[in-house]
């Protein structure tokens, strides 16, 4: 799938692929949408539940996820407790192989990235897309069970609490299965696939052109309730202070209403901001 003719043959758009604007239905063809919906049909894409599966999905390179990460993880078992919930954890050998499975038609562009962390976003948006449920990043807390919180009808995108970059991030999300927004989401990963910056390519910058791009409505959960920023508050790690955007918050007060990090009032969730895609000299995973 490297050409105009090729994503003709993949996706049925409406009007020229170049001229991406919002509004604009991406549909599939009868005879992709088999393969894009994970199903063996050819007679149309999922038809999705007004519903989110009790699904919770994380992701590491393997299946012994590093220890700093086991705090976390153990709050989601308290709180959303099996057999109630089910666990999916995706690594770099699953995810591929559920990627060549399912979606087939996207593998080359899989392949193709030139950064793992690449890779491990656009697994998330098609492990929501075929099995529904709640994706969370592995520095996420949980501070209560916020299911009943998290719309039924359509995606769910945790709200950035930063200035600069984007209007949402890829730490939290839900979906009912099969919700139609994603297919609009695969067309924008096909679009960007060969930007190097990794936000644009497969995270929150193209997220929220996605977002713009869809027909379908999509809910921002409030930064208030799921996504406060530590600024400073706790020392975590000398990376998440000196070299990341958090610098920029000791420079500029925050003004967008997020809430006090250490105030657990209406606190459903926090994200530790690891930024696990890094090395220590700042190198993209």
């Amino acid at each position: 799938m490297t050409s105009k003719q090729n994503i003709h043959e993949l996706y049925s758009v409406e009007r020229s692929w170049t001229d991406v604007k919002p509004s604009t239905l991406v549909r599939v063809p009868r005879a992709a949408a088999g393969s894009i919906a994970g199903s063996t049909s050819t007679s149309g894409p999922f038809v999705h539940k007004a519903e989110v599966p009790k699904i919770i999905h994380q992701q590491w390179r393997d299946e012994k996820i590093h220890r700093k990460f086991m705090k976390w993880r153990t709050k989601w078992f308290d709180l959303f407790p099996e057999p109630e919930y089910k666990y999916m954890l995706w690594t770099d050998a699953n995810a591929r192989e559920f990627i060549e499975k399912n979606y087939p038609w996207f593998l080359e562009t899989y392949d193709s990235y030139n950064h793992n962390i690449k890779r491990v976003d656009a697994t998330r948006y098609f492990v929501l897309h075929h099995y529904g449920g709640i994706y969370a990043d592995l520095d996420y807390e949980p501070m209560i069970n916020f299911y009943e919180y998290l719309p039924k009808n359509q995606v769910g995108v945790v709200e950035s609490p930063y200035y600069w970059n984007e209007k949402t991030q890829n730490a939290l999300m839900s979906s009912p299965q099969g919700d139609p927004f994603w297919l609009d989401l695969f067309f924008m990963l096909f679009i960007n696939r060969e930007k190097e910056e990794v936000l644009e390519a497969t995270g929150p910058i193209m997220l929220d052109q996605a977002r713009e791009y869809s027909m379908h409505p999509s809910y921002v959960l409030p930064c208030e309730n799921f996504q406060r920023v530590p600024l400073g508050e706790y020392d975590q790690t000398l990376w998440d202070i000196v070299y990341t955007r958090e610098v920029m918050f000791r420079l500029k007060p925050i003004s967008k209403n997020c809430g006090y990090y250490n105030n657990d009032q209406c606190h459903f969730g926090r994200h530790h901001n690891t930024v696990s895609y890094h090395t220590a000299s700042g190198r993209v995973l």
